[in-house]
């Protein structure tokens, strides 16, 4: 979108700071209803996860998303408490035909993208499930599904 552009990088950068702005309004609703849901049903050792299908924002790339959910995820309050403590992962689905991947000359994809708080390995049983959530999506759609961590 932004490629003809002569200030292509500082318009994606701007693009990407309004969507920041957007999504963080999107993460802090799903962080209230993840903690009030815990609360409501006594949940608390159970994982809080945020699912986002991005199916109209072309600013939104995966690598962008990725950087996005992370930064927030990662954010404290003014006291050093985590600011979004209910949600232990993000499962990123840009679903918009230009954020297609191309595997090979007959192969596109679609990547689901997983961004959990931190790299803690009382996160592994969440990451399997939401691998396994993630083959399920991709069969549901008639997508391959390839394997790739980052």
């Amino acid at each position: 979108m932004f490629k003809s552009q002569s200030d292509a990088d500082e318009l994606r950068r701007q693009a990407i700071r309004k969507v920041g702005s957007s999504l963080e309004n999107h993460i802090k609703q799903a962080n209230a209803q993840i903690k009030a849901t815990k609360k409501q049903g006594r949940l608390d050792r159970f994982f809080g996860v945020c699912i986002l299908a991005n199916v109209a924002n072309e600013p939104l790339t995966h690598e962008a998303a990725s950087w996005l959910f992370s930064s927030l995820l990662e954010a404290r309050n003014a006291d050093g408490s985590k600011r979004f403590q209910g949600i232990d992962c993000v499962w990123y689905l840009p679903e918009i035909p230009s954020h297609r991947v191309r595997i090979n000359e007959s192969l596109d994809a679609f990547l689901s993208v997983l961004v959990p708080r931190d790299e803690r390995t009382a996160y592994d049983p969440l990451l399997r499930s939401l691998d396994d959530l993630s083959r399920a999506w991709a069969r549901f759609n008639g997508r391959p599904y390839l394997e790739g961590r980052r």
